[in-house]
């Protein structure tokens, strides 16, 4: 009966796993599109599918000449939470010259800022349960 499961369990996740690794080449091959349109659109997808492999990607938009490419990349990051993020974003911050890209980085660093130290608290709370 064990076996029965785990083999249904198996092929039921694994054309998930597949669509989930379709989607993301998908929507980072819409990244590179001449569209604006479409890059903003993957923008907003690639947070969705919660995969950190999207994140260099991301990153890499951060560098558009296109400022409203530049803050739907802010916002990925911010969604998609990553130290590499972080770390780009605070390297945008300080070559950023649109103020609204600039104010989005600015409230995705506090947002990242504020995740990573919830995670770092419940890590240390976990860790002082254990020793008691």
């Amino acid at each position: 009966m064990k076996i029965l499961f785990l083999l249904l369990f198996l092929s039921v996740s694994s054309p998930e796993d597949a669509n989930s690794t379709q989607n993301l080449d998908f929507w980072i091959s819409q990244l590179k599109s001449s569209s604006i349109d479409l890059q903003i659109n993957a923008l907003e997808k690639l947070p969705e599918i919660n995969n950190p492999k999207a994140t260099p990607d991301i990153i890499e938009s951060l560098q558009s000449p296109n400022a409203e490419i530049r803050y739907y990349a802010a916002v990925a990051l911010a969604k998609l939470p990553t130290h590499e993020g972080l770390a780009a974003l605070a390297d945008r911050l300080v070559v950023e010259k649109d103020v609204y890209v600039k104010s989005e980085i600015n409230r995705s660093i506090r947002k990242l800022k504020d995740y990573f130290d919830q995670l770092e608290k419940q890590k240390q709370s976990e860790s002082d349960g254990k020793k008691k």
